[in-house]
C-alpha cells in the first residue's frame, strides 16, 4: 500500500487522502454484490452467490458503485490508521474530492485523534524531595486511634439519666428558618456521639443534660464555610426531642483487644503496629504531595491542545467515580444532588478544568513509559487481572460475570503500566 501522507490539524485531529484506482475497486464491486445478495437472494441464487452482473441489473450500476465505493474506503482508512499507528477518538469524516475521468476515487478525510503532550524536560524540575526519615509519631496520635477502634467497638448500655459527654444518643429534630420547617430538615431517631463534633458548632453541646423524652428548643448560627451555602452565617432553631441515652464501655487495651484486631500476640505488638500504620500513613501523605507538586509543574511547562470529545468522556468517568462513591454512602444520586443543591449539569461544567488536568497528566505518564521504555510482562498483567476479578467475585459476583475479559486486561495493563510510570518518577526525580 502507498504510504499516505498525514497532515496535522487543530484541537488533536488529523487530515490525510485516500485515493481508489478503477482497478482496486474490482474486488470491492464483488464483495458488494456478495453482500447484497446475503442480506437480499435473488432468485435462482442461494444467498451471498449472485453474480456481479445480476446485483448490478437489480439494484443499478451506480448503488452498486457506490457501496463498493464504501467498503473500499473504509477498508483503506483502517489500514491507514492501523499502519501508522494513530489512536482516533471519534468517528470520521471522508467527504469525496474531485476527480479526473476514469482516474479512479479519492476521498479526504479528517478525524480526531488521541492527543501527544510536548513534556517539559522534567529531571530539570525543582521539587523539594519529602523528608520521609524526620517523620515523628506523638505518643498521643497513637492513643487516639486506638481510641477510635475502641469506640467502633464499644459495649452500648441504655442509661437512665441525663446525657453526657462521650455518650451515644438518639434524637428527633426539626430545623426550621425564620419560623417556617426547612425542606429536608427533619430527622427522625438520627445517631450522636456527644463530642465528636459531627453536627455545627454548639449543638452537641445543647444535647448535654437531656434525659430521655425530654425537648429543647434552641437557636444556632450556621459556619460561614458550611457546605449549604443558604444557611451560611444564618441563624437556625432547632425542635429537639431526646429519645434515647446510652453509655459506651470501652474495652480495654489486653493481650485479648490485641487479639480481636489483627491477630497480635500481645498489646504491646499491637500498638507497636498502630505506630508503623500511622507512620505509613504521614509517608503516604508526604508522597502524595510531593507527586501533586511535580504532576503541578509538569502540566504547567508541558503543552497539549484536548479535544472537547475527550474533555466530556473524561467528565463522563468523573461522574461515574461520583456515582459509585455516592452508593458507598448509601445514597442514590437524586438524593446527594438535592442535598448538595446541585444539578448532574452543573457538576459536569464546574469540572472543566480539573478534567483536564486529569487528561494532561495521563498524557504525561503514557509519554514518560514512551521516553524512558518502560515495559510491563504478560504475568504481571495476568497477576493484576487474577487480583481484581478475586476481589470483584467476592465484593460484587454479579458485577464480575459481566466483565468483559479483554477490556479487563486492557485496564489492567493500563494501571500497572502508569504505576511503574509513578515510581520512575519517584526514583529519578523525587529521588525517594
Amino acid at each position: 500500500m502507498k504510504k499516505i501522507s498525514i497532515k496535522k490539524l487543530p484541537h488533536s485531529k488529523v487530515t490525510f487522502e485516500i485515493a481508489v484506482s478503477p482497478k482496486e475497486l474490482e474486488p470491492f464491486l464483488k464483495k458488494a454484490a456478495e453482500e447484497y445478495s446475503q442480506k437480499n437472494p435473488l432468485p435462482g441464487f442461494r444467498p451471498g452467490k449472485a453474480s456481479l452482473q445480476a446485483v448490478e441489473k437489480k439494484i443499478g450500476e451506480k448503488a452498486l458503485a457506490e457501496k463498493a465505493q464504501e467498503l473500499a474506503v473504509k477498508k483503506k482508512y483502517l489500514q491507514t490508521i492501523k499502519d501508522s499507528k494513530l489512536q482516533t477518538i471519534e468517528l470520521p469524516k471522508i467527504t469525496p474530492q474531485k476527480k479526473a475521468k476514469g482516474a479512479g476515487l479519492k476521498f479526504k478525510v479528517t478525524v480526531a485523534v488521541f492527543p501527544e503532550i510536548e513534556l517539559c524536560d522534567i529531571r530539570k524540575l525543582k521539587i523539594k524531595k519529602p523528608e520521609l526519615e524526620k517523620i515523628k509519631i506523638n505518643p498521643v496520635e497513637i492513643d487516639l486511634a486506638i481510641d477510635q477502634l475502641r469506640k467502633m467497638k464499644a459495649k452500648l448500655i441504655t442509661v437512665k439519666r441525663s446525657a453526657q459527654k462521650g455518650d451515644r444518643v438518639e434524637v428527633n429534630f426539626k430545623l426550621l428558618m425564620g419560623g417556617v420547617p426547612l425542606e429536608g430538615g427533619t430527622s427522625l431517631n438520627h445517631p450522636i456521639i456527644i463530642g465528636d463534633n459531627k453536627f455545627i458548632p454548639g449543638f452537641e453541646e445543647k444535647l448535654i443534660g437531656m434525659q430521655a423524652n425530654d425537648n429543647k428548643k434552641f437557636k444556632l448560627n450556621f459556619p460561614q464555610d458550611y457546605y449549604d451555602e443558604k444557611l451560611r452565617g444564618k441563624e437556625g432553631e432547632f425542635e429537639v426531642k431526646m429519645k434515647l441515652v446510652q453509655k459506651q464501655e470501652l474495652p480495654k487495651v489486653d493481650n485479648d483487644f490485641a487479639k480481636d484486631n489483627g491477630n497480635f500476640s500481645s498489646a504491646a505488638e499491637f500498638k507497636k503496629s498502630v505506630r508503623e500504620k500511622i507512620k505509613n500513613e504521614k509517608k503516604s501523605r508526604l508522597l502524595n504531595a510531593a507527586l501533586n507538586e511535580l504532576f503541578e509543574a509538569i502540566i504547567k511547562k508541558s503543552t497539549v491542545d484536548i479535544p472537547e470529545l475527550l474533555i466530556a468522556e473524561e467528565k463522563k468517568k468523573m461522574l461515574a467515580e461520583l456515582e459509585q462513591n455516592v452508593a458507598k454512602m448509601g445514597l442514590d444520586m437524586k438524593t446527594y444532588l438535592r442535598q448538595i443543591k446541585q444539578t448532574e449539569e452543573k457538576i459536569l461544567e464546574s469540572w472543566d478544568e480539573d478534567a483536564k488536568k486529569r487528561i494532561k497528566i495521563s498524557l504525561a505518564l503514557k509519554k514518560i513509559v514512551t521516553d524512558e521504555k518502560i515495559k510491563i510482562s504478560e504475568q504481571e498483567i495476568n497477576q493484576g487481572v487474577k487480583k481484581i476479578m478475586a476481589d470483584l467475585e467476592q465484593e460484587a459476583p454479579a458485577k464480575a460475570k459481566e466483565l468483559d475479559p479483554q477490556d479487563l486486561k486492557r485496564y489492567v495493563e493500563v494501571l500497572l503500566i502508569n504505576e511503574k510510570a509513578v515510581e520512575w518518577l519517584k526514583k529519578e526525580i523525587l529521588k525517594i
